[in-house]
């Protein structure tokens, strides 16, 4: 798979996604999977697998997956769902068990938004709500850290220790979006709350680009059309978008020349994902 970085983060993006076919994004520095597609082996490498919904594009892979890594003697991973699909999700991989005579581990996690779950020290994955067919969450993962206190700035350090040793707070959380991934979702997860859309990156499916297919078909499948997202581009405040999960109606070629008007009107810069795994991400589009 290819891999793409961004100006300002240390985490890079490896990942492709089809809509209908296969979305499977990974970030490699935080060993997370973002929808597991059919299961590709570098995915094994994963200690957390965030699955927003269960249509097999984006997590018919697992089962795979699940026994690759105890193949390798790998640890169990985290395996977050939308914690209405929990049960039906851990019926299908306890099905597997007979079939292959050993059981497919995992710690399953059902996930509610407005909860977070650690991911390593200072680094939280939280679930945010989307909209689509079934149920789904979308995720945002956060850095926390402890800053100086604004009023302690000019205060010498012996002053600093004292307090702290006293048990008076020296420090203030910093809380830093770095990442949201929205999954298929209709365009209301944005009117919901578009909290998560200031992140420094923001992964969005854009199904539909142009009258390809009608605009009600779009919606009727749960999905997001690019009249939707320019009607909302003032709610995407961070540096980076990188719009995913085209049909298969757009040609690749066609893709950025789609994407450019949505581009003039957001404040950061704008990338296509690529719809198969050896594509290149396309970026920034001007």
């Amino acid at each position: 798979m290819t891999f793409s970085g961004f100006s300002g983060c240390d985490f890079h993006l490896e990942g492709y996604s089809l809509g209908g076919i296969e979305t499977a994004i990974m970030v490699p520095q935080w060993k997370l999977a973002l929808d597991l597609g059919r299961g590709r082996r570098p995915f094994i490498r994963c200690d957390h697998i965030a699955l927003t919904h269960t249509h097999m594009d984006h997590a018919g892979g697992l089962a795979y997956v699940l026994s690759l890594r105890q193949l390798f003697r790998m640890k169990p991973p985290k395996v977050y769902v939308p914690s209405r699909a929990a049960d039906s999700l851990r019926a299908m991989l306890d099905a597997w068990g007979p079939l292959q005579r050993h059981e497919l581990v995992c710690d399953l996690v059902p996930v509610e938004p407005g909860e977070r779950y650690e991911l390593r020290k200072g680094l939280w994955l939280e679930p945010f709500r989307t909209r689509h067919v079934l149920p789904s969450v979308g995720y945002t993962v956060t850095r926390e850290t402890e800053k100086l206190r604004p009023e302690l700035a000019d205060a010498p350090r012996e002053e600093i220790v004292r307090l702290r040793e006293s048990g008076a707070p020296v420090t203030r959380p910093i809380r830093d979006r770095l990442l949201s991934f929205t999954g298929d979702t209709l365009p209301e997860a944005l009117d919901d709350d578009a909290g998560w859309a200031s992140a420094r990156v923001v992964i969005h499916e854009a199904t539909f680009l142009d009258d390809s297919k009608p605009y009600e078909a779009c919606r009727a499948g749960g999905h997001t059309h690019l009249r939707d997202l320019m009607e909302r581009a003032h709610l995407f405040t961070g540096d980076h978008v990188v719009l995913s999960h085209f049909s298969q109606v757009h040609r690749w070629r066609d893709i950025p020349g789609l994407l450019r008007p949505f581009a003039q009107q957001i404040s950061g810069a704008l990338y296509a994902l690529p719809t198969i795994e050896a594509g290149e991400m396309v970026g920034p589009i001007e």
